[in-house]
């Protein structure tokens, strides 16, 4: 009774685990980033009844919390408690959630967004938010790439959550 899905030519999941990979790494304190994503998706399941959310979103969430709070979280709970924090109010209808966490749109109705690049301090060098662009779009320059003009704006196939990085490039 185990389920299992095969895809072909899934190069961009194969690119996001890769990426969460390094994530992990960068994190380290024995494999903090997993064992809180763990956790998270054991609370979103069995207490807040909640199976709504796509493993690609939620490994987003977390990694925007890791992104920018990683220097002081060393527990698991500390990542439920940020997380259960900075999600508790979002509002998708003025908000996108990128790997720099909840981010406004330039305007409402639009999805365009207030996006930069690695920020001083954060986990995730924009050396490697530049490298998973590059793996993420193989056949574009990033000028090619920008949808929507500031920030760029998101799929809609992935919901309301992007991995936004500088240069006002997507990945997608």
């Amino acid at each position: 009774s185990i389920q299992v899905e095969i895809s072909l030519n899934a190069r961009t999941d194969i690119c996001m685990l890769a990426f969460f990979e390094e994530v992990s790494v960068l994190t380290g304190k024995n494999d903090l980033f997993r064992r809180s994503l763990q956790l998270i998706r054991a609370w979103l399941v069995y207490e807040a009844n909640d199976t709504s959310l796509s493993d690609f979103t939620l490994c987003v969430m977390v990694t925007a919390i890791f992104n920018q709070y990683h220097l002081n979280v060393t527990s698991t709970l500390q990542v439920l408690g940020l997380f259960l924090v900075d999600y508790s109010g979002y509002n998708g209808a003025t908000h996108a959630i990128t790997l720099q966490g909840n981010v406004a749109f330039l305007s409402r109705g639009t999805n365009e967004l207030h996006v930069g690049g690695a920020r001083a301090g954060n986990l995730i060098s924009q050396a490697v938010l530049d490298k998973y662009w590059q793996l993420f779009n193989l056949h574009q320059t990033p000028d090619q790439s920008v949808r929507g003009g500031v920030g760029g704006g998101f799929d809609a196939g992935y919901s309301n959550t992007g991995l936004a990085s500088a240069h006002n490039k997507e990945f997608t």
